[in-house]
């Protein structure tokens, strides 16, 4: 018997750029995905999902682009007063019922470093 999939996997159409910047100053990592159902998209850093969720200076901004696309949801990575430990490789993945995509890695580095 086969099993129709419930939606398609989500195809991400714009995924976090690397950037550098000095301590102190505030990053925005953004993320973009299409699919059906609605994605919803979360954040990895360093290969783990839960590390961001203990930062006290991460916002996490999920909005869909308009009210009359029901397939694209945006979202951001805000981090304040950027710390050294927050140097490293950062992930978004988008999740629908028909699977989930899992954006190639951006990296955040200090300022001035190759």
């Amino acid at each position: 018997m086969y099993v129709f999939p419930t939606g398609l996997a989500p195809e991400l159409v714009g995924v976090p750029r690397n950037q550098s910047t000095d301590i102190g100053a505030n990053v925005t990592f953004k993320c973009t995905a299409t699919g059906l159902p609605k994605p919803n998209i979360s954040w990895i850093k360093n290969n783990d999902s839960f590390a961001l969720q203990s930062n006290p200076r991460v916002t996490f901004i999920n909005n869909p682009h308009s009210l009359t696309n029901h397939k694209t949801m945006h979202s951001q990575l805000f981090i304040t007063r950027v710390k050294k430990e927050d140097f490293g490789k950062y992930q978004c993945e988008a999740k629908n019922s028909g699977g989930k995509n899992l954006s190639l890695p951006a990296f955040l580095t200090p300022k001035g470093t190759g």
